[in-house]
């Protein structure tokens, strides 16, 4: 309706985008919904500190290469359903799929990886070999991170990674979750889950996660791994990976067999309060 002095109102925006499948990055504009991004990779390269990308409803699958999500921006889905951001096997040459900068936000979407290959490109993070810096204080809510016949690694290797984890789904079709830090790696999971299994294929060890080198807090997070043996892991900690497990629980299968919920070759504590273990045997 009207308001007062007969002009009509006006909704505004401020610090936003839009990445719309119907989009058009010659024609994208920052604060406009009616002039979204098609690409993330364009609509992340129009972005200034604070801005929130807001990503609508469909698969993207069109990332020419690693997607950098820039320092303070904060990228939004729909939901994990809805929204699929698409990562690639294709970048050997360039690492990993999708790397967070400081202050950076990932939520209410999917990180996907589909392609088979024997040594998956990281879906998330940074890598020494490719990048020469980490990042402090980024958060990630309620994405879901899903390979289908690979392994999900999210490396944190290069210089300092700080990040917390809240209300996440890590879920491969290979036989592990696999999480690579550096000693001045801090990451936090709270109310995640955590899905490895291998198709029962026999003579292949299963882990829910395996952590390398690191320090990991893991709070109400819930370990689910199910293969027919001949060891399945809830949780693997390898290297120098140091741990703290709260009120988290651990649903294990297995064919034939040992289950091992917490499994640990590393140098470093692993400190359990409160956690809750089901083993079932199919």
């Amino acid at each position: 309706g009207a308001v007062a002095g007969g002009a009509a109102s006006t909704l505004r925006f401020t610090n936003q985008l839009w990445v719309e499948l119907t989009g058009n990055d010659a024609t994208g504009a920052r604060n406009d919904p009616s002039k979204p991004f098609r690409t993330m990779t364009n609509a992340m390269a129009a972005t200034i500190p604070g801005d929130v990308i807001n990503v609508g409803v469909g698969r993207f699958t069109n990332l020419a290469g690693p997607l950098t999500i820039s320092n303070s921006v904060t990228v939004r889905g729909v939901d994990w359903n809805n929204t699929v951001l698409l990562g690639t096997n294709a970048l050997s040459t360039t690492g990993v799929n999708f790397k967070p900068r400081d202050n950076s936000t990932i939520e209410h979407l999917r990180l996907e990886i589909s392609e088979n290959q024997a040594l998956p490109a990281p879906l998330f993070g940074v890598s020494d070999s490719f990048d020469t810096l980490g990042f402090t204080n980024v958060m990630v809510r309620n994405v879901r991170f899903q390979g289908f016949t690979d392994n999900i690694v999210i490396s944190m290797t290069a210089n300092p990674c700080q990040a917390e984890f809240i209300e996440c789904q890590f879920d491969t079709g290979g036989d592990m979750v696999v999480l690579h830090g550096n000693a001045a790696s801090h990451l936090k999971f709270k109310y995640c889950h955590f899905f490895g299994h291998t198709n029962n294929v026999a003579g292949v060890n299963s882990s829910a996660l395996r952590a390398s080198t690191g320090d990991f807090t893991y709070e109400f997070c819930n370990f689910a791994s199910t293969n027919n043996g001949p060891v399945v892991k809830g949780l693997e900690l390898i290297s120098t990976a140091g741990a703290r497990l709260e009120s988290c629980t651990f649903n294990m299968g297995c064919t034939s067999g040992n289950v091992s919920n917490v499994m640990s070759t590393s140098s470093r504590p692993v400190v359990l309060v409160n956690c809750l273990v089901t083993t079932n045997t199919f």
